[in-house]
């Protein structure tokens, strides 16, 4: 029998004409993909930060969807439902994880139910949105709702209006700072406290700018403190607020001149006793997954010499403890262990290049994060000069309406003597031009009338002008004394003090 001749690799083609390689196919591909994603309008804030607010859009949308509730805690995945019908058309699984960062990275939401947690040892995820529910901090809800109408808007493709950003004086997004990969780029920018921005701004001084989640810019060990296992909370000195060394000092420049510098986390280190164990406490931020166990670490904890106990919550606490009457090790031998082989800044410290980049309408790069906060400051600033010439002008109107409330209503409400509105304005207008100065001063309009004409009758009969006018008055001169500056203050501060829990 004949044997089947074997057709060779090389006949078989899928083309000759435009034939290339699956490498350069790829490549193409990628291209085109990810200068599409980049270069969109809409997308481009998926991956940078955004000039006015710091956020990226995700951040951005749900904190307009928590506005846009009830002050009332919401179920999570109706939050997400009203997220992605209106504003965010991506999926649910990552609309959700913005609602749990929200609460456990930028500590602005409170959440009913597990909300995920972040320790040492393991990452944990929270639990679907159909179990827990949601809403934004009172104390953040009245920094941003009462600038929000102001803020320029947008219509979207679905026919819902979505804001340009969040009313913010500081960069929000560096209060949790922001790590991750993008199409064809990283994304890394370090986490300040809110209220060591504002400082550093007021003075020009980066050497005031101060990690957040207890990470320190200075020397990390100190001998006195005391930890309350029952308050989680240290009692000593605040480690992380040490004065950078020199060479964080000189990173904090480039950052703040160029927005691009070399900064070491390091990791505070308090000697402590825990429950008659006497050890180590080292407090940084989870997420990152540090400190680390060395090798000498997880042997002495295989031996029984040591416990290392996890104690991290969204900002995290490590204790390494020596266990009671061991005379192997001493607490010495335990604390160089540390200091030299854990990622403690001492030896092998985690030393981070972060870039200041950001979404500058249709372009993108680095910004000197002095010159970002300075815009974002002035932006605010012009916010709340515009709700305050608006609310002012509101005030002017109702003074209108009840200087002469009652003799517009005797006029409304003559049954025997029917008047039009016009008719009504030229005979209140004829009696204050006959008045005094300040009657002249409160000539109404066609448009008061009206005003008047639609409120409720219950209003006509519980009206108490004289009393209304001495309210505006003082609302007036608030308004008019009002320094813009220290709501600036109290703004950064209430950001500043947000807690794991609570937050009110």
């Amino acid at each position: 029998m004949a044997k089947k001749k074997e057709k060779k690799v090389e006949e078989f083609a899928i083309g000759t004409k435009d034939t290339i390689s699956v490498k350069e196919y790829v490549e193409n591909a990628y291209a085109i993909y990810g200068k599409d994603i980049m270069s969109s309008s809409f997308q481009q804030g998926r991956q940078f930060l955004d000039k006015y607010d710091g956020l990226k859009i995700a951040y951005r949308h749900m904190l307009q969807t928590l506005l846009d509730q009830p002050d009332a805690t919401i179920k999570t995945a109706a939050l997400i439902g009203d997220n992605m019908k209106k504003l965010h058309f991506h999926g649910d699984g990552g609309v959700e994880d913005i609602i749990y960062s929200l609460a456990l990275d930028y500590k602005c939401v409170e959440v009913q139910g597990n909300s995920g947690s972040r320790t040492m040892e393991l990452e944990m995820p929270g639990s679907s949105g159909r179990y827990t529910e949601a809403k934004l901090k009172p104390v953040i809800r009245e920094q941003l709702k009462q600038l929000m109408p102001y803020v320029p808007e947008e219509l979207t493709f679905t026919n819902f209006y979505e804001k340009r950003y969040i009313p913010t004086p500081i960069p929000l997004g560096l209060i949790a700072g922001s790590k991750g990969m993008g199409i064809g780029y990283t994304q890394r920018a370090p986490a300040f406290t809110a209220d060591s921005m504002y400082k550093a701004f007021l003075k020009n001084d980066p050497s005031l700018l101060r990690l957040n989640y207890g990470y320190s810019l200075g020397t990390c060990y100190d001998e006195k403190s005391f930890y309350d296992h029952k308050t989680n909370t240290i009692k000593g000195p605040d480690l992380s607020n040490q004065k950078p060394t020199p060479e964080n000092l000189a990173g904090l420049k480039k950052l703040w001149e160029v927005g691009e510098g070399r900064l070491t986390l390091g990791i505070p280190v308090y000697n402590t006793e825990i429950e008659d164990r006497q050890g180590f406490l080292l407090v940084c931020d989870p997420a990152l997954g540090i400190p680390k166990k060395s090798a000498q670490i997880m042997e002495w904890e295989k031996q029984g010499l040591i416990e290392v106990l996890d104690l991290s919550d969204v900002t995290g606490k490590l204790f390494f403890a020596l266990q009671p009457r061991v005379r192997k090790i001493t607490l010495e031998d335990l604390k160089n262990e540390i200091l030299k082989n854990c990622h403690v800044f001492i030896k092998d410290p985690l030393t981070t290049i972060f870039s200041l980049n950001i979404a500058c309408d249709d372009k993108v790069g680095h910004v000197g994060l002095y010159n970002w906060i300075d815009f974002t400051h002035w932006n605010y600033t012009q916010l709340y000069e515009t709700y305050r010439k608006d609310a002012l002008k509101k005030l002017d109107f109702e003074e209108l309406i009840w200087y002469s409330f009652q003799t517009v209503i005797d006029l409304l409400t003559d049954k025997k003597n029917p008047r039009e509105d016009k008719e009504i304005v030229e005979i209140v207008n004829a009696k204050l031009s006959k008045g005094t100065a300040k009657d002249k001063k409160h000539l109404i309009t066609l448009e008061v009338v009206q005003a008047i004409g639609e409120k409720a009758f219950s209003t006509y009969r519980n009206a108490k002008p004289a009393k209304k006018l001495e309210e505006i008055e003082k609302e007036r001169k608030r308004l008019q004394e009002l320094v813009i500056e220290d709501k600036i203050k109290e703004y950064v501060m209430a950001w500043t003090n947000l807690k794991n829990n609570g937050g009110k």
